[in-house]
C-alpha cells in the first residue's frame, strides 16, 4: 500500500483538512501548502477538524464584517445611509 493511502487511514481528518483548506484558498493554496499539511496531520478526532473549521469561518466572517462596515462608514460619509441585512447568529 502507498504512503499515502497508509496515511489516509491513519488520521482521515488530514485529507478532509487538506481538501476543504484547498477549496477555499484555491489559487492561493500552493502559498500555504506547508503550512496546511502540518496543521493537517496535528488534527486527530472529528472535533479537532470541526473546530479549527469553525475557526476560520469565524476568521473570514469577522474579516468580511470588517470591511463591510468600512465601506458602510465611508458611503455615510458621502451622505449615504447604508443598511446591510442577513442572516444574524
Amino acid at each position: 500500500m502507498s504512503n499515502g493511502l497508509m496515511s489516509l487511514f491513519s488520521n482521515p481528518q488530514t485529507h478532509f483538512i487538506k481538501k476543504t483548506m484547498f477549496e477555499l484558498l484555491r489559487d492561493r493554496y500552493a502559498k500555504h501548502e506547508q503550512i496546511v499539511e502540518r496543521i493537517s496531520h496535528s488534527m486527530v478526532t472529528e472535533k479537532d477538524t470541526k473546530d479549527f473549521l469553525q475557526m476560520m469561518v469565524d476568521i473570514y466572517e469577522i474579516g468580511f464584517m470588517k470591511a463591510v462596515e468600512e465601506q458602510r462608514e465611508k458611503l455615510a460619509q458621502l451622505g449615504y445611509d447604508v443598511k446591510i441585512t442577513g442572516r444574524t447568529n
